[in-house]
């Protein structure tokens, strides 16, 4: 993913799907598109949790963040008619701003679009309008939800585009959403053109095609409104405050991009020592130690490799790629127990073909051969390399055994 850089404080608001899974980027943050996220199929309630992880998991350096975010939309909640349903606001480690209202009344919010957003008033807008937007999503199956499931679970490549499209609701119910927002919003004191104020920004910036739900009703009311002097319980300069390391951290990322860039080039000593300066600028980064890692196994310096990859569980020890990675590095120097355990944690947190295929692999080899076919089955349901070669091992073995 392209960095965000810190002097970006205003302009986005996106809905959007993004992966890493492939070989040899795993950590592939590119803004273009989709890459291939192989999965199960699971219940619709179940693939937040999968979003989460494909996107760098839960943000968790900044608890003061997390805790302004969730008084902000109790104050949202309480106001409103759905006050007796329990969302879920999540911010993950993504660099790449966005917001997206899942089933369940799950809402993801990117690290990054705490940077852009002025002030709190464009907060709750977004926060109100995600979360009056997952119980639609939560409430009513969409249309093209099937193809949504596809999208996510069948391993297909898709656009950012293609995800928010997936996500539309009707005109009428987009309409209607927009209605409760500005009515929210003034209710609260907040200013109610906040959102479409924030629209006309990324309209500047011909992002149009990242667009949340934002119809041209609201449009065409909201700017009839007139503004409010308050907005909100910290206002512009209190807001900048709150989430100002946030924003003193996003060139750290910038960096950590350039990382994965020289990585994909087969340039490792480069990947290294930028992995290494965007962790000495935010040392406690999960993503940075994952990244050292990566790379220190591919110069041959395992050991390192290790410790980079245990830093990271250290610092988030509910994301699954540094476990994956790390029980790959095991596996490879035959210490089957400790790689087990690392593909177990992999697989519980993300359940891709990549994953399990890896996981039934090492299941076979130590001779626990019923829970490795068990994991190659699973992975034959995918659409994907993977699936192929775990269909021909379940084959072969049931063969052998008749």
């Amino acid at each position: 993913m392209k960095g965000i850089t810190s002097q970006l404080l205003f302009a986005l608001l996106l809905s959007v799907f993004m992966t890493s899974c492939d070989d040899r980027a795993p950590l592939s943050l590119s803004l273009d598109s989709i890459q291939e996220t192989k999965v199960s199929p699971l219940k619709r309630e179940a693939i937040f949790p999968l979003f989460v992880q494909s996107v760098g998991g839960h943000y968790n350096l900044d608890p003061i963040l997390t805790q302004y975010v969730k008084r902000i939309a109790s104050r949202i909640i309480s106001s409103s008619t759905h006050r007796n349903i329990a969302f879920n606001f999540v911010i993950v480690n993504h660099s790449k701003p966005f917001a997206i209202a899942f089933p369940g009344y799950n809402i993801a919010l990117s690290r990054s679009l705490f940077t852009i957003i002025e002030n709190e008033a464009e907060l709750a807008a977004v926060l109100a309008q995600k979360a009056i937007a997952s119980t639609k999503l939560s409430s009513h199956p969409l249309p093209n939800e099937e193809n949504l499931s596809n999208m996510l679970c069948n391993s297909l490549e898709f656009t950012i585009e293609s995800i928010i499209q997936s996500q539309r609701l009707t005109l009428a119910t987009e309409c209607k959403i927009d209605t409760e927002v500005l009515d929210l919003l003034t209710l609260l004191g907040y200013d109610p053109k906040a959102l479409s104020t924030f629209y006309n920004k990324i309209k500047k910036k011909d992002l149009e095609s990242f667009l949340p739900y934002l119809s041209k009703k609201m449009q065409s009311i909201s700017v009839q409104m007139p503004e409010l002097e308050y907005s909100g319980y910290l206002g512009k300069k209190g807001y900048i405050e709150t989430v100002l390391s946030l924003i003193e951290n996003e060139p750290a990322y910038d960096i950590l991009q350039q990382s994965l860039n020289a990585y994909a080039d087969t340039n490792y000593e480069q990947a290294l020592a930028l992995a290494k300066q965007a962790s000495k600028q935010v040392p406690n980064e999960a993503l940075f130690h994952l990244q050292i890692g990566r790379s220190y196994w591919r110069l041959k310096k395992e050991s390192l490799a290790i410790k980079a990859f245990t830093s990271a569980i250290h610092y988030n020890p509910l994301y699954y790629y540094p476990y994956f990675e790390r029980g790959k590095l095991f596996d490879s120097r035959q210490k089957s127990f400790r790689a087990k355990s690392d593909y177990e944690m992999a697989t519980e947190y993300f359940p891709s073909d990549k994953t399990l295929y890896h996981y039934g692999n090492l299941l076979f080899k130590i001779n626990e051969k019923k829970e490795a076919m068990e994991a190659y089955e699973k992975v034959a349901t995918f659409n994907s390399d993977y699936s192929e070669k775990a269909r021909k091992k379940v084959a072969r073995y049931k063969s052998r055994c008749t």
